[in-house]
């Protein structure tokens, strides 16, 4: 399973941020920010054409680099923002957005969010 799939299916499944955000426990919880971050990572590795990242197809890499217009200093204030709200910030516009294209992504490169989602 690649690296990038993994680090972007917690920012893809809204079943893990209703779980680990909205209804987080002190041991068991996702933080907003480290997901956008991991999407940062997944994006940087494309872009430099790192190892990990050459090995994926076009589809996946296209759709990984269109994450960065969502993934925008501007569009990130407001959502961090929100974070303040688990409830608000699941169904705020822009990290919807972001949640749908990671989901993307993750069928560019061939992973079941569905099964990774069943064994959360």
């Amino acid at each position: 399973m690649h690296s990038i799939a993994i680090a972007l299916a917690p920012l893809a499944s809204e079943v893990a941020q209703a779980k680990y955000i909205a209804n987080a426990t002190p041991s068991e919880y996702l933080l907003p920010e480290e997901l956008l971050e991991d999407a940062y990572d997944a994006l940087r590795l494309v872009r430099e054409c790192h190892p990990s990242a050459q090995a994926l197809s076009a589809e996946a890499r296209m759709q990984i680099l269109a994450l960065a217009p969502l993934l925008s200093a501007e569009s990130n204030a407001h959502v961090v923002e929100s974070s303040k709200s688990p409830e608000l910030l699941l169904r705020h516009p822009t990290w919807v957005a972001i949640r749908e294209q990671a989901a993307v992504c993750l069928r560019a490169l061939g992973f079941d969010l569905k099964a990774w989602e069943a064994m959360q």
